[in-house]
């Protein structure tokens, strides 16, 4: 009898399973939530038989659902903090990638294996839930739904994890730091509300009053979210040949359009469809934040996917080219998308936001122009756009005090870098009449843009040139394949 992995499993997948059944931190985690399961169960099954009428089902269900609230959402996320930094360090990417494996496959075979090992986490829990049907006051279908959510913010969380895992150390350190502070807080918070069985607050899981279409619209935007951050863990470690930046926009892109349909067709309502076209918009300005600091690097391989569709292609396409020169046109894509999209949404709800999306862009479209207009080589780009914005907001904070003038003033507004920290640091808050400030600083981005295309015009004669040859290239193996036998 063959016990081995069958040949339909990715051969990255088999790799990381057998590693990670025998690491040491798989299994002290097994052992661990054995044993804290085991002590839960003993110890309410004891105070359940010295007085049964006093006993508290409530509390045993807390703290059940914080024991996998901890392990799903703490501790298999953690687990994926070092996996490709590991990789790196161990200079085994080069023999993985000689075996054939792309950047995205290897990603995915690690996340997944990591989402495999929850599975198996998950089914040793199993019994125990059955047990604390006995005790009363359990809902095991409602219950079960909610695992099920669990199992899904496990997968978005270890997807994070997995893609801050290839970043530089330093940052790295910063993420895990983050984590601790912010997060660690609110991890009963987040058990309580998607495994609403524990009910610590009161009430039951929100997500069991959701409808089927709503349910499945917020399944699909969450495993957008996941694929999103696999694309971001595999672009730390891809080569420079793999265009995954353009794969990670396109996929944003994606999100808006499917938020915006599912309003259209009546699944979401208006202000849910704003919200969720909004977050996909940020995440997208997030990106393009990150994508601006890095340098272009046209390849024939860049562009094969769009030869095809020739001049045509690499024009549509050309918002997907890595490198900051294809960032900027990202931004002023994402800022057309959401005036099309939001169009629907009342304007007094959506005025604020809308400024404030608007002001993002031009802010970040700023700092990398004024790298490329000083003709100054900088080693670490996103650090210098960091120290660009964080200048120009002591410099508006100085004259502002100097000139008594509001730091939400239409003036201030106009220097992008540091008008998104003062439109919220201005007396009163946003200002209500930012209705008329979207078209505005829409203008001032197209501009901005436009001053980039200039700028890097080179970049782009030598795209269109390699764009010319590879439609070449792929004409002339089309006419040399042999015609079909009739």
């Amino acid at each position: 009898m063959n016990t081995d992995f069958g040949d339909w499993i990715g051969p990255m997948l088999v790799k990381e399973l057998r590693q990670g059944l025998k690491s040491r931190a798989f299994g002290l985690s097994f052992v661990l939530l054995q044993a804290a399961l085991v002590l839960l169960i003993t110890f309410s099954v004891l105070e359940y038989r010295n007085n049964p009428d006093a006993f508290k089902t409530q509390e045993l269900s807390a703290y059940f659902w914080l024991v996998i609230t901890v392990m799903l959402l703490v501790i298999t996320p953690l687990r994926a903090f070092n996996d490709l930094a590991g990789e790196r360090k161990a200079n085994t990417l080069e023999l993985l990638y000689m075996s054939g494996l792309t950047s995205w496959r290897i990603a995915v075979g690690k996340w997944s294996s990591l989402v495999f090992q929850s599975w198996l986490f998950v089914l040793a829990l199993l019994p125990y839930a059955v047990l604390r049907y006995y005790f009363g006051s359990v809902q095991l279908a409602e219950e079960g739904l909610a695992l099920v959510w669990m199992l899904l913010v496990s997968a978005l969380f270890t997807a994070l994890g997995l893609a801050v895992s290839g970043l530089p150390n330093a940052v790295r350190l910063l993420c895990t730091g983050a984590v601790s502070i912010l997060f660690l807080p609110l991890l009963v918070g987040v058990g309580s509300i998607v495994g609403g069985g524990a009910r610590i607050f009161g009430g039951s899981s929100p997500f069991s009053t959701l409808d089927y279409a709503s349910g499945a619209g917020l399944v699909l935007n969450v495993l957008l979210l996941i694929v999103g951050a696999l694309c971001v863990a595999a672009s730390t470690i891809a080569p420079p040949a793999e265009n995954q930046q353009g794969r990670l926009r396109g996929l944003l892109v994606c999100g808006m359009v499917f938020a915006a349909v599912l309003g259209w067709v009546g699944v979401f309502e208006p202000d849910l469809q704003f919200f969720m076209v909004s977050f996909f918009a940020f995440l997208g300005m997030a990106v393009a934040g990150w994508h601006l600091a890095t340098a272009p690097s046209p390849l024939h391989a860049h562009l094969e996917p769009f030869a095809r569709f020739g001049k045509l292609g690499w024009l549509a396409g050309s918002w997907m080219q890595p490198g900051w020169p294809g960032a900027l046109l990202f931004v002023l894509g994402l800022e057309g998308l959401m005036a099309a999209f939001t169009r629907s949404v009342s304007l007094k709800s959506a005025a604020p936001t809308m400024a404030v999306f608007a002001v993002l862009g031009a802010a970040l479209l700023t700092p990398p122009l004024l790298r490329v207009l000083l003709w100054r080589r900088f080693k670490h780009p996103l650090v210098a756009d960091f120290l660009v914005h964080c200048l120009s907001c002591a410099f508006v904070g100085g004259v502002a005090q100097v000139s008594k003038a509001a730091l939400n003033s239409p003036g201030f507004l106009f220097f992008p870098p540091a008008a998104l920290w003062a439109m919220f640091r201005g007396e009163g808050g946003i200002p209500n009449d930012f209705k008329d400030w979207f078209p505005l600083m829409l203008s001032l981005s197209l501009g901005l843009c436009l001053l980039g295309l200039l700028c890097s015009r080179g970049y782009w004669r030598k795209i269109a040139g390699l764009s010319a040859e590879v439609a070449a290239a792929r004409r002339a193996r089309t006419a040399s394949k042999p015609a079909a036998l009739p």
